[in-house]
């Protein structure tokens, strides 16, 4: 089908209107290779809606004014993009084009309005590069793809992390027992370590935490619940350092429970 094509262009606030003198097709949808299209969106000084898109694709490049499409010509100029559309047969010249700089400014020319076949430009827009319809999807999908797999992940995580806390739960309640016959052990070595300082009466009791190495040896002792007297107290911290090495497990795993532990320290 063809149709003389009607262009109205925004300029300083008035519009005027260039109609095409060329008979062109009027594309009725993009069909082709997606991925080689590329658009570009152009704005009108500083309006804030796009009036024009600049389309290079391959041989059906075109210039859309609002929804008009008109078939161009594309081709390079250097660093220079440029739209010749409106053929003139008598000598192989176009009536209207519009070029896109490096600095991603496009302008518009009118060679019908000059007598010999030059021309300022008429309007000028600020462009920008779109992406084709292809490209915004496989966008889109990567997109959707990563999220998905970053909320796999998360899950996976915290379903390791659920697991590893579950199962450290039980291995304690499985080592528990083992780990309560050595606390004794612990006690009355220190109790045998201890000696009572003057003025202490024997209803006097604290509880300390204490921290094993391998083997047993103490690397610190500090009360967690005073007895009320300082004395006491610092008594029962210097039994546990003279106690040491305290009996522990050669079970690593019973080992490295005890490695931090709390109980009460009461004379006799």
């Amino acid at each position: 089908m063809t149709v003389k094509n009607r262009i109205y262009f925004f300029m300083c606030g008035a519009a005027f209107v260039l109609t095409n003198l060329i008979t062109a097709t009027v594309f009725a949808g993009d069909t082709g290779n997606e991925d080689s299209k590329i658009i570009w969106s152009c704005k009108k000084g500083y309006g804030t809606e796009n009036v024009l898109w600049l389309v290079e694709w391959e041989a059906k490049s075109y210039v859309k004014v609002f929804d008009e499409r008109i078939p161009a010509r594309y081709t390079m100029d250097g660093l220079e993009k440029r739209w010749n559309w409106g053929l003139d047969k008598t000598d192989f010249t176009y009536d209207y084009a519009i070029t896109l700089s490096p600095d991603r400014i496009a302008k518009y020319y009118d060679f019908t309005l000059s007598k010999d076949g030059t021309a300022s430009h008429q309007a000028a827009y600020k462009c920008t590069k779109a992406i084709s319809k292809t490209e915004a999807e496989r966008r889109r999908k990567a997109a959707e793809k990563k999220r998905k797999e970053e909320e796999a992940a998360r899950g996976a995580e915290a379903e390791e992390k659920a697991r590893a806390v579950a199962e450290a739960a039980q291995r304690r309640i499985a080592l528990q027992p083992m780990i309560d016959r050595y606390v004794p052990y612990i006690q009355k070595k220190v109790q045998r370590s201890w000696i009572r300082p003057p003025g202490s009466g024997s209803e006097l009791s604290c509880t300390v935490e204490v921290r094993l190495i391998p083997g047993g040896e103490v690397i610190y002792a500090q009360i967690v619940r005073s007895s009320g007297n300082p004395a006491f107290d610092r008594s029962v911290e210097s039994a546990v350092f003279k106690a040491s090495p305290l009996p522990v497990s050669p079970d690593p795993e019973v080992m490295e429970q005890i490695r931090t532990l709390r109980f009460s320290f009461v004379p006799n």
